[in-house]
């Protein structure tokens, strides 16, 4: 006579595998949700400096822009960087990536873009950085003005 059903051991080895392939793949899918959330911190940082630099170059109130940086956030800014200006725009970014590893010339955390040229004397570069994965984007400025984003 033919037993019907399945054994305790059969639905034990299934119910594993499949809590196996459910934890892989919600793994795989919070690292490319990071990796993500990375990029888009990065393109809007980009965005950000051209949009300063877009200022400078056509003198909006006759003045220079730039961007004053931190570790979460960063602030727009024209003429002279002032915290208490309440013409700053600060943008914020989500609470899993952060603004680290800048490297500028003749600043510490500051990109100022000049009239006219757009070009700046504050060149160098600064990393969005994954606060989960680790993974960082970094994003470079030349004096001449040529933002670039890489990683």
């Amino acid at each position: 006579m033919k037993k019907q059903g399945y054994t305790l051991i059969e639905l034990i080895i299934s119910f594993t595998v499949l809590a196996i392939l459910t934890v892989g793949i919600t793994l795989v899918y919070q690292y490319f949700k990071r990796d993500t959330e990375t990029e888009t911190a990065a393109k809007k940082v980009i965005a950000s400096l051209r949009e300063a630099q877009s200022r400078a170059i056509a003198s909006k109130d006759n003045i220079s822009w730039g961007i004053h940086f931190s570790n979460n956030s960063y602030i727009i800014f024209s003429g002279v960087f002032d915290p208490a200006n309440p013409s700053n725009e600060t943008v914020f970014l989500g609470s899993s990536v952060s603004l680290e590893n800048f490297n500028f010339h003749n600043s510490e955390n500051e990109i100022i873009f000049s009239k006219l040229t757009g070009g700046t004397d504050n060149y160098g570069q600064l990393e969005v950085v994954s606060i989960v994965s680790g993974g960082a984007k970094t994003i470079t400025i030349t004096s001449e003005g040529k933002i670039s984003g890489s990683g």
